[in-house]
């Protein structure tokens, strides 16, 4: 396995080892959410999806979405778990918790951070329903069907409300 290259070691971008620094030439819209807010929302995903996730914290590598999974630091990637299962079919693969990354400067992130405070029981199907968009997303989520029926949850509590 090829480690390091140039005096460089090799690490996965999906992986929580990555350590990035300040670019400027990446452009950040929004604010960040206020460092409080963050923190009691990462205590209330932690409390909401802790079977699912190892741990839950704000980053800075994310720019246009709203949340993402990172491989633990000595676990398996998205790609080694697909060939696995390749090799293995019908086989289940090993349970992983993974680790989310949220975008602080992400709306979506701004309206669960309030809706844990206000609306409790939405915040947690949207807790819920972004894990598991950010595991699609990095290919590797395994119950579609989840996803999917908690999506007509959300859309229905959106159309009530925008027709109140």
């Amino acid at each position: 396995h090829l480690r390091e290259f140039g005096g460089k070691s090799l690490v996965s971008a999906a992986s929580s080892e990555v350590e990035l620094s300040d670019d400027a030439s990446v452009e950040s819209t929004g604010e960040p959410l206020a460092e409080e807010a963050m923190t009691a929302l990462c205590e209330f995903l932690s409390a909401e999806l802790g079977d699912r996730i190892e741990k839950v914290g704000s980053g800075k590598r994310l720019v246009s979405s709203p949340a993402a999974v990172l491989a633990p630091a000595h676990g398996m990637s998205a790609q080694m778990r697909q060939m696995l299962q390749a090799m293995n079919p019908g086989e289940p693969l090993p349970a992983q918790k993974v680790e989310l990354e949220l975008n602080p400067r992400h709306g979506l992130v701004h309206a669960l951070a309030a809706a844990s405070e206000g609306n409790p029981e939405l915040a947690k199907l949207a807790a819920a329903q972004l894990l598991d968009n950010a595991l699609l997303a990095a290919g590797l989520l395994e119950d579609r069907v989840s996803l999917i029926e908690r999506g007509f949850l959300l859309m229905e509590a959106a159309l009530k409300k925008s027709a109140e």
